[in-house]
């Protein structure tokens, strides 16, 4: 994948969306193809006009969809793979999953937090975990293929509460036993498993002047984060005052959980280089009285709280008021994620 310093670099992203869907590895998530969307869609059916937080197969289908009637043209193109989802556990148990029981290494203590002097540790809860083995190709260098990511409960006040831990994909199984069970606390009773889909987020405009402006603050921002003796930069006034450093690009992305492409937040854009983007994660709502609601679940679901409802507690992860949360990884593995509210 293709991320320089520059916002401005963005424009000159080449990718050819169809080559790249061809021969995608899938040594751990099922992969679908616009195709496998379109059989999983009711014939006749319209799509969906706004397609934020993007979690079901008809999400995603309506999105395609809409890119092609509108036939926006692009100057770039960053590739990503939408994480769609499936309920209950993957085949693979270092799949990509929210909820359940986490794969880690064996003999190894379960994450907790002290929060202060003479305060006993807390439990963490396990959000979910991340296998990239899969997306390598749309991805940067990352330390190794697989993070497991652990909250305290009520993190979307403090993200930097979250805490990512990489591990060998390889070196790690289902957590077992007893004792392991009563350690284990999740944020989410739902669970959820991954499935791909090979897209791209598209760059449609690039104001230069603007690009320049946010590429320095964004480089002093990372000066700062270094040095943590300077004191943090002021956004340009052109930035500070539409609160995003967005106007320097004008963008089509998939508001979704995805691996690579830019990120896509509810309310501004980031405060660090788009380089250090790796993935994003958003609460998961599934699509309302369309069939397949979830990969592999044919029956509809009502607008209720109900099992057969969307807003029952298998059928969503919630984060804040359908929040999302970005990664963006720094020097030596160190991931920093930032969460917005929907």
């Amino acid at each position: 994948m293709c991320k320089d310093s520059s916002v401005a670099s963005l424009a000159t992203v080449e990718f050819n969306s169809d080559n790249m869907r061809e021969s995608l590895p899938t040594s751990y998530h099922q992969r679908l193809s616009f195709e496998d969307l379109e059989k999983l869609v009711e014939k006749g059916e319209a799509p969906e006009p706004d397609c934020f937080h993007v979690s079901s197969p008809f999400h995603a289908w309506s999105k395609e969809k809409n890119l092609k009637a509108e036939e926006i043209e692009s100057i770039g193109e960053v590739p990503c793979d939408v994480l769609l989802w499936a309920r209950g556990e993957p085949e693979n148990p270092a799949a990509t999953k929210l909820g359940g029981i986490p794969s880690w290494p064996e003999g190894v203590a379960l994450p907790s937090e002290k929060r202060g002097f003479g305060v006993i540790p807390s439990k963490l809860r396990f959000l979910g975990q991340f296998n990239f083995l899969d997306s390598l190709d749309v991805l940067p260098e990352l330390p190794t293929g697989f993070l497991s990511v652990w909250a305290p409960p009520e993190f979307e006040y403090s993200p930097d509460s979250v805490k990512c831990f990489w591990l060998d994909p390889e070196k790690v199984m289902p957590l077992g036993g007893k004792k392991a069970s009563s350690d284990l606390s999740l944020f989410s009773e739902a669970l959820f498993h991954a499935v791909l889909y090979r897209s791209a987020d598209l760059v449609t405009e690039v104001d230069e002047d603007m690009a320049r402006e946010s590429a320095a603050y964004m480089q002093a921002v990372e000066e700062c984060l270094k040095d943590k003796s300077k004191p943090m930069p002021e956004p340009p006034a052109s930035l500070s005052e539409a609160l995003e450093l967005a106007p320097s690009v004008t963008t089509e992305m998939w508001h979704s959980s995805k691996f690579g492409g830019l990120e896509a937040g509810s309310q501004h854009g980031s405060d660090f280089d788009p380089k250090h983007f790796f993935m994003q994660l958003q609460s998961i709502q599934a699509v309302c009285d369309k069939p397949y609601p979830w990969i592999g679940h044919p029956e509809r679901l009502g607008l209720d709280f109900s099992e057969t409802g969307i807003h029952h507690e298998s059928n969503e992860v919630m984060m804040g008021d359908m929040g999302e949360l970005a990664f963006h990884l720094f020097d030596k593995g160190k991931v920093k994620t930032t969460f917005e509210c929907g």
